[in-house]
């Protein structure tokens, strides 16, 4: 006589399911994490630039417009040594690996320093920045229709769209 046994355990077939719903929610997860981490980066390059726009107002003074930011950022791409502010911000955006851009149009021997643009590109889309100027305007761009560096243009968000 034979005996009914009572089986004990998971066919293959059944443990193989499990692992394949397992590993689509992981990957479902996996992707959610990456986006969350690049708007966390999104965030971070925004506040710093934002954090430029601050810092400029703060250093406003009505006979010298924007000259001592000018001062502080030095020449055109570089930071004056002296000055860890500015650079202590670009060093935060370049850690989100981003770029940092303070402008002014009127750089120069006659400059009038009335004018400025600051502006990093965007984690989550390369092609966009977040960009500050000097008339209060904050704005994400394209980054293509930028020409921030161009001295003939004025440092203005609002021209780029």
């Amino acid at each position: 006589m034979m005996k009914n046994r009572k089986k004990n355990g998971y066919t293959l077939v059944e443990v193989m399911v499990v692992v394949v719903i397992i590993a689509l929610l992981v990957s479902v997860i996996v992707v959610s994490i990456n986006r969350a981490r690049l708007r966390t980066r999104d965030t971070i390059i925004i506040s710093q630039v934002e954090q430029i726009q601050v810092l400029a107002e703060t250093l406003y003074n009505p006979d010298t417009k924007y000259k001592e930011l000018a001062d502080m950022r030095g020449s055109v791409y570089e930071i004056a040594d002296d000055h860890s502010t500015i650079r202590d911000i670009r060093q935060k955006i370049r850690d989100m690996g981003s770029f940092f851009r303070l402008f002014f149009p009127e750089d120069g021997e006659d400059a009038g320093f009335g004018e400025y643009c600051a502006y990093a590109r965007l984690a989550t889309d390369e092609n966009k920045v977040f960009c500050v100027d000097s008339l209060g305007n904050e704005r994400k761009a394209v980054l293509d229709n930028i020409n921030c560096q161009a001295m003939a243009r004025p440092a203005n968000c609002e021209d780029m769209q």
